[in-house]
């Protein structure tokens, strides 16, 4: 399935999209390490996926197929010293 892809960088928590998209890749950075979840439209919306970030560094993630449907729109809930998330979406 080809389709439009946009980014949006984000640091802190809270909606990143807000409107129905498929998370396609994730570009995280940390300085201490950290976990991102990733919920459909909001706080209360449920996990679709969760990444953890160990240590110091960055890390580049590729989702497989057509990525994750979020129907609600994309939301992050960060907690650690994630510095920043960019989602490429679409």
């Amino acid at each position: 399935m080809d389709s439009d892809i946009s980014s949006v960088r984000v640091i802190a928590p809270g909606l990143a999209v807000a409107y129905r998209s498929r998370l396609r890749g994730v570009y995280m950075t940390s300085s201490g390490g950290g976990v991102v979840q990733f919920r459909d439209g909001s706080l209360s919306g449920p996990v679709l996926t969760a990444l953890e970030m160990p240590a110091v560094g960055a890390v580049d993630v590729l989702l497989p197929g057509n990525g994750i449907v979020f129907p609600n729109g994309i939301f992050l809930d960060i907690a650690g010293a994630i510095s920043s998330v960019t989602l490429f979406h679409g």
